[in-house]
């Protein structure tokens, strides 16, 4: 016996199932089961209930030959003629999260059909397998978006104005320096600049790295491999190693304003270390030297 929220009787069905219509709401279904035998009635007293219902909207799937394709999402399932005997695979795509309805919970099934034969025109019928061949897809759980972590704490900028601008200035040079064109780095302006920024910023790490990154492309590389070594030796020359290996053998503080800060500063300062590092055991790698194999291995074993 079904009910809606008002108490008004919507309909009824028996042992076989049957569809009964019901608007959106809340929905009271109450089952009357009648035995000679009180213990087997209690025995239902936590029966689950099947329920199925129509989707608004149909949801497709796309079909794949093999695994690999499925997993790729490419190269789907094209049009293709079985002789008799022979048969084929066919992988059906998990439908996306966003054609799921909203109101399917984790354990509902999904229930559809696939046919596989696009019957023939010159016949009578379909040509193929009346209501097709059924498919099923259990729901699983949604994933939680991660929540943002509103436990760092931003540490309070106690530079005065004038070092703010100054570094400011200072970025933004470093910034445009690594933007001019490749007709402005033939021409030798790259370096005229970064010269004229390494006399007042020497030991600026983001400065050292565009120089790196700059004598890294140049072509041909083979004449620069010595100019590549020394200028990653420059971007080395401003890292503690031992300070970086200190700082992530603790665990972070976000609560600590300050810890936080120093944090962002190390992560900078690992990513430059690796970079370097990397750009330099790669030109040892090219050279020809007899102690380039040597200086490979030790960057190498560096890097690592």
């Amino acid at each position: 016996l079904v009910y809606d929220g008002e108490k008004k009787f919507l309909g009824s069905v028996d042992a076989y199932p049957g569809s009964i219509s019901a608007a959106k709401g809340t929905v009271v279904i109450k089952m009357q089961i009648r035995h000679d035998d009180q213990k087997m009635l209690e025995k239902l007293k936590d029966m689950t209930i099947w329920i199925e219902r129509k989707l608004d909207k149909e949801i497709s799937l796309s079909a794949y030959s093999t695994r690999e394709d499925l997993l790729t999402g490419r190269r789907a399932m094209k049009k293709r003629m079985l002789r008799k005997g022979r048969h084929a695979s066919v992988f059906f795509s998990e439908p996306l999260a966003s054609k799921v309805p909203s109101s399917c919970k984790p354990g509902d099934v999904v229930v559809g059909t696939s046919s596989y034969c696009s019957g023939e025109a010159s016949l009578p019928g379909d040509g193929k397998r009346p209501g097709g061949f059924p498919l099923l897809y259990t729901v699983g759980p949604k994933m939680d978006k991660p929540a943002p972590d509103d436990t760092i704490v931003e540490p309070k900028d106690e530079r005065t104005s004038g070092e703010r601008i100054n570094d400011a200035v200072c970025d933004l040079r470093v910034e445009q320096l690594g933007k001019l064109t490749s007709e402005e780095k033939e021409s030798g302006e790259f370096e005229t600049l970064y010269n004229d920024l390494e006399k007042e910023y020497p030991k600026h790490i983001p400065l050292l790295l565009a120089n790196l990154k700059y004598l890294d492309s140049l072509k041909p590389r083979e004449e620069n491999l010595p100019r590549i070594v020394e200028a990653a030796n420059k971007v080395l020359a401003e890292i503690s190693e031992d300070e970086l290996a200190l700082h992530f053998g603790k665990k972070l503080d976000k609560e600590d304003a300050e810890k936080v800060k120093k944090n962002k500063e190390m992560e900078k300062l690992k990513s430059a270390l690796t970079e370097a590092l990397a750009r330099k055991a790669f030109a040892y790698s090219e050279m020809t030297t007899d102690d380039a194999a040597e200086n490979f291995a030790g960057t190498l074993g560096a890097l690592k």
